[in-house]
């Protein structure tokens, strides 16, 4: 049995419900999606700004700047990044952004891996010398 009722008047009447109890019981039947897509068209229409970005960064070069940070700096340089991600989203494109994204992960790369390679070179020096002073 189909029915012929718009999809988007069952959403309205499924965000209109008044009692949480109700509301929760009903949202596994509608595809969460659907209620992030109307959520944002329904704030582009009015004008309002929302808080919800479907558009990120690429992850990929994201967690490599969180494997290769330490602690104290991701949020920091992550955040920045983020931030202007951002800007560069809003001027340009999703794939102009994403572009500027890669190049900043990329420049910032080999600085990471040089003072990665130092610490364990420390590491192996120092291993080194403990042995030769143990022997």
């Amino acid at each position: 049995m189909t029915s012929d009722k718009d999809p988007e008047s069952d959403l309205e009447a499924l965000l209109e419900v008044r009692n949480p109890l109700l509301f929760f019981l009903r949202l596994p039947f509608v595809a969460c999606d659907e209620i992030f897509r109307w959520l944002v068209d329904t704030a582009s229409k009015s004008g309002a700004r929302t808080n919800v970005s479907p558009l990120r960064p690429p992850f990929n070069a994201e967690y490599l700047l969180y494997l290769l940070l330490r602690r104290e700096d991701r949020d920091i340089v992550i955040g920045d990044l983020l931030e202007g991600y951002g800007e560069v989203l809003r001027r340009f494109n999703k794939r102009r952004a994403d572009i500027w994204f890669y190049w900043q992960v990329a420049s910032s790369l080999f600085p990471l891996l040089r003072r990665a390679l130092f610490r364990i070179g420390v590491l192996v020096w120092l291993g080194q010398v403990l042995r030769r002073i143990v022997s």
